[in-house]
């Protein structure tokens, strides 16, 4: 039920289409507000909608380079409970040039 009302309330899927900068979903696995599977969804939409309006960017290695976006799958975690260290290392890992050495 909550999920379905966070879906219709929040356009997220929508608007990440349209996201210029760099992006780190940081998503818990277990969680049962915003299932996992949205966050993965979300995730490739934002890589999908931004290397087909720039395609020069998409790299042949993806291992090679960072992508648009970046979905960090915390294990363990739901939607409230994701703890503050656990996310700035995410972002850290995603885009070390945002949170610098930690």
């Amino acid at each position: 039920f909550a999920a379905g009302m966070v879906g219709e309330r929040f356009k997220s899927i929508d608007a990440i289409r349209d996201v210029e900068c760099p992006i780190v979903i940081v998503h818990g696995d277990k969680d049962t507000i915003v299932p996992f599977a949205q966050g993965v969804a979300l995730h490739e939409a934002a890589n999908e909608a931004y290397y087909k309006r720039h395609p020069e960017q998409e790299e042949p290695d993806k291992a090679a380079s960072r992508p648009h976006c970046t979905l960090a799958a915390l294990g363990g975690i739901g939607h409230n409970d994701i703890p503050a260290p656990a996310t700035i290392r995410a972002i850290h890992e995603a885009r070390p040039e945002v949170v610098g050495p930690i």
